[in-house]
């Protein structure tokens, strides 16, 4: 049974030997998972100004 190396950087968990994203391309050459980039998830970053209900409201 051979062992596969699989990428931790996004939900497609591709082989290590040829990562389909920029995140495992960047884990493939150092080593360390880089951070996700929110600003393109496609909406819920933070910083952007608008309260969605968090935080403490008085009544």
């Amino acid at each position: 049974m051979t062992e596969t190396n699989l990428c931790p950087c996004c939900g497609r968990h591709c082989d290590l030997s040829a990562p389909k994203c920029e995140r495992g391309k960047l884990y493939l050459e150092t080593g360390e998972i880089p951070p996700a980039d929110e600003s393109k998830r496609g909406g819920h970053g933070h910083g952007h100004g608008h309260g969605h209900g968090h935080g403490h409201h008085d009544q």
